[in-house]
């Protein structure tokens, strides 16, 4: 199995909050392209991986979707991002958060960086992870495979 292709993927309800109900909005994360800097000053690709689940994915304790807005949704506001997360070696927690590419919409880009800054890994493990988000409307189809849908937060 090809896990440099595999998506997690943050489903978030979007139906009767935008006009057409053919519709649905999803932010996701895909760490494919990813890259991850460990606790020795090592950098790792999600290309060293191939056969499997680049182990900063399996030190991960917390992860939070990004709040997908009913104004960025009812506007069809959609956009590609690149963050570094920098963590906290003693706690495992983001530390910072870094915009290495915009999404081309500040408000997804506040979303992503709010969320990503409340990630955290085991301690001790990982110093940096570069994390792609992804915000996208599409019309109305079955939940891919390995998504996982988040209770409405509206």
């Amino acid at each position: 199995m090809d896990f440099a292709r595999t998506k997690l993927l943050v489903i978030l309800a979007a139906g009767q909050l935008i006009s057409s109900s053919v519709l649905k909005a999803q932010a996701y994360y895909d760490y494919a392209g990813t890259y991850a800097i460990d606790a020795k000053g090592e950098r790792h690709s999600y290309k060293d991986y191939p056969r499997h689940r680049p182990p900063w994915l399996d030190d991960q304790i917390k992860t939070f979707a990004p709040i997908y807005s009913y104004s960025d949704r009812a506007a069809h506001r959609q956009g590609h991002g690149f963050f570094q997360i920098a963590i906290d070696i003693k706690t495992g927690c983001a530390a910072s958060v870094t915009v290495a590419r915009s999404t081309g919409v500040k408000t997804l880009d506040d979303s992503a960086v709010a969320a990503l800054r409340k990630w955290c890994w085991k301690p001790g493990k990982w110093k940096e992870v570069d994390v792609p988000v992804t915000f996208t409307m599409w019309p109305k189809q079955p939940m891919p495979a390995g998504a996982v849908r988040l209770p409405s937060q509206w």
